[in-house]
C-alpha cells in the first residue's frame, strides 16, 4: 500500500502528499461513520411511522366495516323483540322525604341485616368507625363529634329525656340529616329499604338495645294560635327557664355560657343562632321545636324542659324562637 510523502511546496511549505487509494479509503470510511450515525435516526423514524401508521390503518378498517355493517342493516329489517313488563317489585326503590311519615319497617332477617351492614360500611363508617364508636377518620376533622351509636345516645327523639329513639326517629334524622354545625348531611339518595337496612344494622352495636325498652313517643298537643301575645309572654318564660344564659339575649347563640358548653365526648358546642331556624338539628316546625323543649337532646348541654314548663308555656316559648328568624315586624306562625 502506497504511503503518504512529504514534498516542499515552491514557497518552502512543506506539506503531506497522501495517494490516491488512501484518500478514497478516507472518504469510503468517513461516509460510512455518518451512515452509522444516522441509524439511531432511521430507527426511531420508523418506530414512529409504525406507532401511528398502524392505528390510523386500524381505524380505517374500522371505520370501512362499520360503513359496511350499516348498509347492510338498512337493508335487512331487524326481527321483532317482544316486548316484556316486569311485575313490580316488592323491594322496589322508593324515597320517602324525611317530613313524611315513613313507610313501614320490612321484616326483620339476614338479608336486611346484611343490607344495612353494607350501607354502613359505604356511607357511614368514615365518620362513625368501624366499630359505631364516633371514631372514623373523617368524622375526627369535624368539630362536632359524629354519634357513639355504642352509647346510644341520640339527638333528636319522641322519647323522653335519656331513653332510646324510636325507628321512626332514626329513619327521620338519615332522612334528613343534620344542619352545618353538625356535619351529617342528608342520605337522600339510599332507598326506603337501605334506611330500614342500616337501622336495623346499627342497632346491633349497643347491648342497649336489647336491655332497654323503647318508650311510645311523645304525643305534641295541638298548637294554640300564633300571634304577637304568645311571642310576649314566650320571651318572658324563655328568660324565666335562663334560656339567655346559652342562647343569649336576642337568641343569637351568644350567652355567657356559650363558650364554654361540650358535648359529652368534649368537644365543644354551640348553640343554636335563632336566626336561622332552618339549622335547628332537630326540626324548625312548630312540633319540632316543641319536642325539643320537652325531650331535650342527649348527649349535649341542651336539656329537657318538660318539668320547668307547662303545655302552655312551651308554645309560647315556640312562638318566641321562632319569631326571632321571621321577618322583622311579623308574628305569623311558620309553615307546620
Amino acid at each position: 500500500m502506497a504511503r503518504a510523502t512529504i514534498r516542499q511546496r515552491p514557497d518552502g511549505i512543506p506539506e503531506i502528499v497522501r495517494p490516491r487509494r488512501l484518500r478514497a479509503a478516507l472518504v469510503t470510511l468517513a461516509g460510512a461513520a455518518a451512515a452509522l450515525a444516522l441509524l439511531p435516526a432511521v430507527f426511531a423514524a420508523a418506530a414512529v411511522y409504525l406507532a401511528l401508521g398502524i392505528p390510523l390503518l386500524l381505524g380505517l378498517a374500522l371505520f370501512i366495516t362499520g360503513r359496511a355493517l350499516r348498509r347492510r342493516a338498512r337493508r335487512q329489517p331487524a326481527p321483532a323483540i317482544p316486548l316484556r313488563v316486569a311485575a313490580a317489585s316488592p323491594q322496589a326503590r322508593t324515597f320517602t322525604a324525611w317530613d313524611q311519615p315513613p313507610p313501614p319497617a320490612p321484616p326483620p332477617g339476614d338479608e336486611l341485616l346484611s343490607l344495612g351492614e353494607r350501607v354502613f360500611r359505604g356511607a357511614c363508617v368514615g365518620c362513625h368507625g368501624e366499630k359505631g364508636l364516633g371514631d372514623g377518620r373523617e368524622g375526627k376533622l369535624i368539630s362536632i363529634p359524629p354519634r357513639d351509636f355504642v352509647a346510644a345516645q341520640f339527638l333528636c327523639r319522641h322519647t323522653p329525656s335519656g331513653s332510646l329513639p324510636r325507628d321512626e326517629d332514626l329513619f327521620r334524622s338519615i332522612r334528613r340529616g343534620f344542619r352545618p354545625e353538625v356535619g351529617m348531611p342528608s342520605f337522600l339518595f339510599l332507598s326506603d329499604r337501605e334506611v330500614w337496612g342500616v337501622i336495623s344494622f346499627l342497632k346491633t352495636l349497643s347491648p342497649r338495645w336489647k336491655e332497654d325498652e323503647v318508650p311510645p313517643p311523645l304525643v305534641v298537643p295541638p298548637a294554640p294560635p300564633f300571634g304577637k301575645d304568645g311571642v310576649v309572654r314566650g320571651a318572658q318564660v324563655y328568660v324565666a327557664a335562663g334560656c339567655a344564659a346559652c342562647h343569649g339575649k336576642g337568641g343569637h347563640g351568644d350567652g355567657p355560657s356559650a363558650p364554654k358548653l361540650k358535648y359529652d365526648s368534649g368537644k365543644p358546642v354551640k348553640p343554636a343562632d335563632f336566626r336561622r331556624p332552618a339549622d335547628f338539628k332537630c326540626g324548625q316546625r312548630p312540633a319540632d321545636v316543641f319536642r325539643t323543649l320537652v325531650n331535650g337532646m342527649d348527649g349535649s348541654p341542651m336539656p329537657s324542659f318538660a318539668d320547668e314548663t307547662t303545655v302552655e308555656q312551651r308554645w309560647d316559648l315556640v312562638q318566641f324562637i321562632l319569631s326571632v328568624g321571621a321577618a322583622p315586624g311579623t308574628a305569623s306562625a311558620p309553615a307546620r
